[in-house]
């Protein structure tokens, strides 16, 4: 068995691929194949070069740790994921009112209370209000 790689990053990659797959099975009646995916070598080494630039770039305008530090304790911006606003917000108040840090270990009545929370704290911080909570009569 061969041990080629292909690295598909683009359209042009990606059909020379599926070319090749269509070439092997013409000729060998099987293939196996592996899938691998994350950064490839090319964007891991491009990582580095770009932590080396900022780092030179934050030197050459007088930005230590300590100023860049403090900066990012202000915070981000950033859009909001499920999955973020879940890690940052809906799991926090969660601890706070129940002690508990697992969603799954949540009572029927708990997600209720962290809406409510979570209602409040938009109305009086953002003059928004929040979403209610889902149920089967809306969907």
């Amino acid at each position: 068995m061969d041990g080629l790689t292909h690295t598909v990053d683009n359209e042009r990659s990606r059909d020379a691929l599926i070319k090749s797959i269509r070439d092997d099975y013409d000729k060998h009646g099987y293939s196996v194949y592996s899938v691998k995916h994350g950064v490839s070598k090319a964007q891991f080494s491009a990582l580095h070069v770009y932590c080396g630039l900022c780092a030179e770039t934050l030197n050459a305008h007088g930005v230590d740790v300590k100023t860049l530090v403090n900066a990012m304790r202000e915070g981000f911006s950033i859009a909001h994921t499920k999955d973020t606003f879940k890690q940052m917000v809906y799991k926090p108040i969660l601890a706070a009112i129940t002690d508990k840090t697992s969603t799954k270990e949540q009572t029927t009545v708990e997600p209720r209370r962290v809406q409510e929370v979570i209602s409040k704290f938009f109305g009086e911080r953002f003059g928004i209000k929040a979403p209610d909570w889902p149920s089967k009569k809306h969907s």
